[in-house]
Protein backbone atom coordinates (compact mmCIF):
# COMPACT_ATOMS: atom_id res chain seq x y z
CA UNK A 1 0.00 0.00 0.00
CA UNK A 2 1.00 3.58 -0.58
CA UNK A 3 0.72 6.02 2.28
CA UNK A 4 -1.14 9.19 1.40
CA UNK A 5 -0.91 10.62 4.90
CA UNK A 6 1.85 13.27 5.08
CA UNK A 7 3.34 11.96 8.33
CA UNK A 8 3.56 8.46 6.88
CA UNK A 9 4.73 9.47 3.41
CA UNK A 10 7.64 11.72 4.33
CA UNK A 11 9.72 9.10 6.20
CA UNK A 12 9.38 6.88 3.11
CA UNK A 13 10.64 9.71 0.92
CA UNK A 14 13.53 10.42 3.30
CA UNK A 15 14.65 6.79 3.22
CA UNK A 16 14.47 6.80 -0.60
CA UNK A 17 16.61 9.97 -0.72
CA UNK A 18 19.16 8.45 1.67
CA UNK A 19 19.33 5.27 -0.42
CA UNK A 20 19.74 7.31 -3.62
CA UNK A 21 22.50 9.47 -2.13
CA UNK A 22 24.29 6.43 -0.67
CA UNK A 23 24.67 5.10 -4.19
CA UNK A 24 26.68 8.16 -5.22
CA UNK A 25 29.45 8.16 -2.59
CA UNK A 26 32.81 8.64 -4.33
CA UNK A 27 35.12 8.64 -1.33
CA UNK A 28 35.65 9.90 2.19
CA UNK A 29 36.43 13.43 3.34
CA UNK A 30 39.26 14.18 5.78
CA UNK A 31 36.77 14.38 8.64
CA UNK A 32 35.47 10.88 7.86
CA UNK A 33 32.15 11.90 6.35
CA UNK A 34 31.19 10.56 2.92
CA UNK A 35 32.15 12.53 -0.18
CA UNK A 36 29.34 12.58 -2.76
CA UNK A 37 29.24 13.07 -6.52
CA UNK A 38 27.44 16.43 -6.37
CA UNK A 39 26.12 16.08 -9.93
CA UNK A 40 24.07 13.05 -8.94
CA UNK A 41 22.96 13.42 -5.30
CA UNK A 42 19.85 15.14 -4.01
CA UNK A 43 21.12 18.08 -1.99
CA UNK A 44 19.22 19.97 0.70
CA UNK A 45 17.37 22.37 -1.67
CA UNK A 46 16.26 19.39 -3.78
CA UNK A 47 15.12 17.56 -0.65
CA UNK A 48 13.09 20.57 0.53
CA UNK A 49 11.45 20.89 -2.89
CA UNK A 50 10.60 17.19 -2.92
CA UNK A 51 9.21 17.46 0.62
CA UNK A 52 6.97 20.35 -0.45
CA UNK A 53 5.78 18.42 -3.51
CA UNK A 54 4.89 15.39 -1.38
CA UNK A 55 3.04 17.64 1.09
CA UNK A 56 1.07 19.36 -1.69
CA UNK A 57 0.20 16.07 -3.40
CA UNK A 58 -0.90 14.69 -0.04
CA UNK A 59 -3.27 17.66 0.27
CA UNK A 60 -4.64 16.93 -3.21
CA UNK A 61 -5.33 13.33 -2.16
CA UNK A 62 -6.78 14.27 1.23
CA UNK A 63 -9.98 12.33 0.52
CA UNK A 64 -8.05 9.06 0.52
CA UNK A 65 -6.61 7.32 3.58
CA UNK A 66 -4.71 4.48 1.85
CA UNK A 67 -4.46 3.38 -1.77
CA UNK A 68 -3.09 0.19 -3.24
CA UNK A 69 0.03 0.67 -5.37
CA UNK A 70 -1.94 -0.64 -8.36
CA UNK A 71 -4.60 2.06 -7.94
CA UNK A 72 -4.70 4.81 -10.51
CA UNK A 73 -3.88 8.10 -8.80
CA UNK A 74 -5.21 11.44 -10.00
CA UNK A 75 -2.59 13.60 -11.74
CA UNK A 76 -0.40 15.88 -9.69
CA UNK A 77 -1.21 19.47 -10.63
CA UNK A 78 2.10 21.17 -11.33
CA UNK A 79 1.12 24.11 -13.47
CA UNK A 80 1.97 27.60 -12.20
CA UNK A 81 -1.62 28.49 -11.32
CA UNK A 82 -2.18 25.36 -9.20
CA UNK A 83 1.15 25.71 -7.41
CA UNK A 84 0.67 29.46 -6.87
CA UNK A 85 -2.76 28.97 -5.31
CA UNK A 86 -1.47 26.17 -3.08
CA UNK A 87 1.47 28.20 -1.84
Amino acid sequence: MLAINWKTSWPLVESAIAAHNAGHVIGTKKNGSPKYDLNKVLRTPHQHLLKEMVRMYSKQLADYKWLHISATLPPYHTNCVSLGKAI
